[in-house]
């Protein structure tokens, strides 16, 4: 693959990634989140107040939501590029990065399913609700696969000049990987730092994993520009 092609896809996952969040924002209305504490008939009267935008909401965010993927093939290209002995790191990468994409698309689902009948029983619709927001903030086990593969790369091998993996990204990768380990609090509070809308389990991760993805970005195109540099089509 190209080097053209590889910054193309990862600019293809951040466009995918601010549409995503967009269409949470602006059209469902789930970032913030729905408090979890609030009853069943305020929640179903949020959904059935809101269902067009949040299902138009649901389906731009379905679609978009696989935004990790050509970022992951990017990184495990990358990965082996720099030593075939990581290939076994660049495999458990890309397959953490292909899961998380998928249990980032779950909840766009169960959202586009709560506002999909406004007339359902409000307890129904409560627990699409419950399971759409659990779904997101306490599916760690499969980022932690990419981002621990992504911080053994960076701090096992000598920091190099124009390296996709520097140093510094080993060690905010752990940072990161940290602070998205509070998510499965989420099942133990309704309200407070560690509901599934409070500061710990929601912000700080949300925070942390879009910086991350800023941090990913930069390194890997300035590494990728680099590259075309010293081929020798570029000379």
């Amino acid at each position: 693959m190209s080097e053209h092609t590889q910054i193309a896809m990862v600019w293809w996952a951040i466009v995918f990634m601010l549409i995503f969040g967009t269409a949470c924002a602006a059209l469902m209305g789930v970032f913030p989140p729905i408090p979890a504490s609030l009853d069943p008939d305020a929640v179903a009267a949020f959904y059935a107040e809101n269902s067009l935008p949040i299902r138009i909401g649901a389906a731009v965010a379905v679609g978009t939501g696989g935004f990790m993927l050509p970022m992951a093939a990017v990184i495990s290209l990358q990965m082996v590029r720099i030593d075939e002995r990581l290939t076994i790191w660049a495999v458990l990468q890309g397959m953490g990065g292909a899961m998380m994409s998928l249990w980032l698309v779950f909840p766009a689902i169960y959202w586009g399913v709560a506002a999909f009948d406004p007339e359902r029983a409000p307890p129904i619709t409560a627990l699409m609700n419950q399971t759409a927001f659990l779904t997101l903030v306490t599916t760690i086990p499969h980022y932690i696969f990419q981002v621990l593969a992504i911080a053994w790369v960076c701090l096992s091998r000598q920091d190099e000049p124009y390296t996709p993996f520097p140093r510094w990204l080993g060690y905010f990768s752990l940072w990161t990987f940290l602070i998205t380990e509070v998510g499965a609090m989420g099942f133990l509070f309704r309200s407070g730092p560690f509901a599934w809308h409070g500061l710990f389990v929601f912000w700080f991760p949300i925070l942390a994993f879009t910086a991350w993805m800023a941090a990913l970005t930069c390194t890997l195109i300035r590494a990728l520009k680099h590259q075309i540099s010293l081929s020798p089509v570029a000379s």
